[in-house]
């Protein structure tokens, strides 16, 4: 079983951040890449061929790529499940879309008081013909980073 995760190079994605906590929690061996997005690598061939929309995060598991990280954690939900790994989802329906509303409500809150913009916009800061206009640079406050993997 081969797992690798493509996050962002700053470790400000709340969307890579779920991706990473639910390979934590199920307790999975997993090789951690980041992309550089200011430099527009996920705008390259080489990480695009695995990423179709060139954002983070990206999960590959053997030669199976799948991005957007709601997608990302129910896959392991499934292909991991309870007992043999940690459950990240309630049983019953109704508990289970809770914890959904509360990780959507998260990651909207990280994403803003990481100074990205409300509106989420493609994950880079040099997006051409995007509505929205860049965020101003800010430096990271500490509960924005990540621990060592």
């Amino acid at each position: 079983m081969s797992l690798k995760l493509y996050v962002d190079s700053q470790f400000t994605s709340p969307y890579a951040i779920s991706a990473f906590v639910a390979l934590r929690e199920k307790g999975l061996d997993f090789e951690l890449e980041t992309v550089d997005l200011d430099a527009g690598k996920n705008k390259e061939l080489s990480y695009t061929g695995k990423a179709l929309t060139g954002r983070v995060p990206c999960l590959v598991h053997n030669d199976f790529m799948l991005t957007e990280s709601s997608a990302i954690t129910e896959y392991l939900e499934e292909m991991f499940p309870a007992p043999e790994h940690r459950a990240l989802y309630p049983v019953l329906p109704q508990k289970r879309a809770i914890a959904r509303q509360i990780q959507a409500w998260v990651r909207r809150a990280t994403w803003a008081r990481c100074g990205k913009n409300a509106a989420p916009t493609p994950c880079s800061t040099n997006v051409p013909n995007s509505r929205y206009p860049p965020p101003p640079r800010r430096r990271r406050t500490s509960w924005c980073t990540w621990p060592n993997a």
